[in-house]
């Protein structure tokens, strides 16, 4: 699978692996089904007013962007094949991305039966759609969050009941920027690559750099791993 590597605004890169232009259509089909049962349903509860069958309608048009806007990037079809929508610049998705995106669904989509979402999504670097090239995002894979264990199950570890905390600036790192730093260990491990050494190594530099340490630890792996447990005894 094809991989983007995104450099996060804490000066952190992570590599995703691109979502395919089939995993997106599946994923599309699974809201079309998801917003045709919510249409029944909706139908037959409300009156038969207008007022109550416009709102059936605004519903329906804009299902997509409040899902996407709700999930910040995602939708149920898209959560179930574990998709995520991201910013190339490694920021946070915000309304306007996700509104660009759901404008240009009618070309890239609908009016085209997908023609021109996968033409784009073939010929662009990124495998993004037109929505997403002017929008600056990508869709990417995210199931490999689910084999890692979260910072919530780590806190809840018995073994850090003996754990001495050794880094006394662990509380300036957010737990975003200790997410991104569990990530790129996981990924490292993984992959296994020089691609994915070269970012933990570089990764490993900053937060060293951060901690102000001397000297970078030899033992990077087990240096990281103690960063994670310091984080989170600190923030037990």
């Amino acid at each position: 699978m094809e991989q983007i590597r995104i450099k996060t605004p804490q000066n952190v890169a992570i590599s995703y692996d691109l979502a395919a232009w089939y995993q997106r259509m599946i994923a599309f089909l699974l809201d079309v089904i998801f917003l045709f049962i919510l249409s029944l349903i909706l139908v037959v509860a409300v009156s038969d007013t207008d007022s109550d069958l416009y709102s059936v309608y605004f519903l329906v048009f804009t299902y997509s962007l409040i899902n996407e806007v709700a999930t910040q990037g995602s939708s149920l079809g898209k959560l179930i094949l574990g998709l995520k929508v991201i910013r190339l610049d490694g920021t946070k998705v915000n309304f306007s991305d996700l509104a660009i995106r759901w404008m240009f669904r009618c070309i890239d989509i609908w009016l085209s039966v997908f023609s021109v979402a996968i033409i784009s999504n073939n010929l662009t670097e990124n495998r993004q759609r037109l929505g997403d090239v002017l929008a600056g995002t990508t869709v990417v894979s995210t199931k490999y969050d689910d084999k890692k264990l979260s910072l919530t199950k780590i806190k809840s570890k018995n073994s850090l009941e003996k754990y001495e905390q050794k880094y006394d600036l662990i509380k300036s790192f957010s737990e975003e920027e200790m997410v991104l730093v569990k990530n790129c260990l996981y990924r490292k491990r993984k992959y296994n690559n020089k691609a994915h050494l070269d970012v933990f190594n570089e990764m490993v530099l900053k937060v060293a750099k951060r901690l102000e340490l001397r000297d970078t630890p030899k033992d990077k792996e087990l240096f990281v791993r103690s960063v994670i447990r310091d984080y989170v005894l600190a923030n037990r």
